[in-house]
């Protein structure tokens, strides 16, 4: 009875002084929660392209729908397979390691996952006080998170090889599918990696069947695989898939610098379609020293990006392809004149068929003409629009005064118009200004959308995006 007592005053004693330290060294699991990389996917969650963390890793997190059975069972099997009952530390299974490394020149370890999830913490020397700390950091993990929490974050800042961090960055680096898809094969080879990264990982000449097989057997051992299970399993050829990481929209992605899942309004097929336009195009202009084209499509009712083209071809380097068209500055031309006969007709100084004067004009010095050099006297405002006539333009827009194009961009906002409207004077109908090729994209929007002017966003579900 005074055993039993003594017994219970020292679990006391143990579990007073836990939560005494518990206080006073709080648990810090900032280590655990690392740069993730970017995933960036179209309208159909299709995936576009895919960037490293921060500071360079592949780490993709497994989601919690994505830990099935197969993956728990064989994990755990492997790594820690009292893992459900024990509560940091399983004191048999140290017990056990102290007497075989007594015993033999081979050295083994007991950590289980938990305690490998201490040290991800640290990333500390393996002496004996550190291993102590783990110990107690193990102890305040089981204390403060749930056991699916912890495996999951062993499984995502577990080592996989070079710069593969994670489970589910293993999957698709190395099989190219995601973690509900992998086989029990294939699950078996993952799970051996990272005991040894450098020994395990993928490389060429490598016997990766030969690595998942042994742990299969293992399995089959503990009686975690049916006969059938182990024996499919064992027969089963796997080989890795590593492919380049995708990069399908180079502009659009180096915009996004957010991590973890981007969900884009981009529609691939239309993505690609545009793409083959430019790069054909590109072709037949090549004569002309011409090698570069953008070009954007938007949903004017939602202000979607369907298409986001900002050059020919990103990796031409002697070219300027990784230049941006799309947020680059060019002059707009006559693409703004369609503004100024709107804003004429809300205004109610002409209608479709209004006359209007092509004919020579003066306006304080400066002298606009048509790029034909002629001139075509009397004309309905419809011609004068469709003909692109430039001395018609120029005179409705004076006309209107303070609601000129001038004043519909600076309502717009329109960010490279900085200078006052003296400073353009006429020339600006003409193009006579800096203006990109998205800005320009949304004026036109504007038409559609009864004046309403609007930024476009490439970001699903309206999530508000500025370029």
């Amino acid at each position: 009875m005074k055993l039993i007592k003594k017994f219970i005053l020292y679990l006391l004693l143990l579990i007073s002084l836990f939560f005494l330290l518990n206080y006073l060294y709080p648990l810090n699991t900032a280590r655990l929660s690392k740069p993730k990389s970017t995933l960036i996917y179209d309208k159909d969650y299709h995936l576009l392209s895919l960037k490293l963390s921060s500071d360079g890793f592949l780490r993709i997190p497994l989601k919690a729908k994505e830990l099935n059975q197969d993956i728990r069972q064989i994990v755990l099997g492997y790594e820690d397979q009292y893992f459900e009952n024990h509560f940091g530390v399983n004191p048999l299974a140290i017990i056990r390691v102290l007497w075989f490394n007594l015993t033999n020149q081979r050295k083994i370890g007991a950590s289980t996952i938990t305690m490998q999830v201490a040290r991800m913490m640290h990333n500390k020397p393996r002496t004996i006080s550190q291993k102590l700390i783990e110990m107690f950091n193990a102890f305040q993990l089981e204390f403060n998170y749930s056991k699916e929490e912890i495996l999951r974050f062993y499984l995502n800042n577990a080592p996989y090889g070079g710069n593969v961090e994670g489970f589910a960055s293993a999957s698709f680096r190395y099989f190219n599918i995601p973690p509900s898809s992998l086989s029990l094969s294939q699950i078996a080879y993952l799970s051996a990696i990272p005991k040894n990264p450098n020994a395990n990982r993928p490389k060429k000449l490598r016997d990766i069947n030969s690595i998942k097989n042994k742990l299969l057997k293992r399995l089959f051992e503990l009686k975690l695989l049916t006969q059938i299970e182990f024996q499919e399993a064992l027969e089963e050829k796997i080989s890795v898939d590593i492919k380049p990481l995708p990069h399908k929209i180079p502009h659009l992605s180096a915009q996004i610098t957010q991590e973890g899942e981007v969900h884009t309004t981009i529609d691939s097929v239309l993505q690609y379609k545009i793409e083959q336009i430019l790069q054909s195009d590109i072709k037949n202009v090549k004569k002309f020293k011409v090698y570069n084209a953008s070009a954007i499509v938007i949903e004017n009712k939602s202000m979607e990006i369907l298409a986001y083209v900002g050059s020919n071809d990103f990796y031409d380097n002697l070219h300027g392809g990784q230049n941006n068209g799309l947020v680059a500055l060019h002059s707009p031309g006559s693409t703004l004149k369609p503004l100024i006969y709107a804003k004429a007709m809300e205004e109610g100084l002409i209608t479709p068929l209004k006359k209007l004067y092509d004919v020579p004009l003066f306006i304080e010095g400066y002298k606009p003409r048509n790029y034909s050099k002629e001139y075509l006297g009397e004309i309905t405002a419809t011609e004068a629009l469709q003909f692109s006539l430039n001395i018609p333009a120029v005179e409705l827009d004076r006309v209107l005064k303070n609601k000129s194009l001038y004043s519909i961009l600076k309502q717009a906002n329109i960010s490279s118009l900085i200078y006052k409207k003296s400073y353009y004077g006429s020339s600006l109908t003409l193009g006579g200004f800096g203006l990109s090729l998205i800005e320009n994209a949304q004026l036109f929007a504007m038409l559609a959308n009864r004046g309403v002017y609007q930024e476009a966003s490439f970001i699903k579900e309206h999530h508000y995006n500025k370029f």
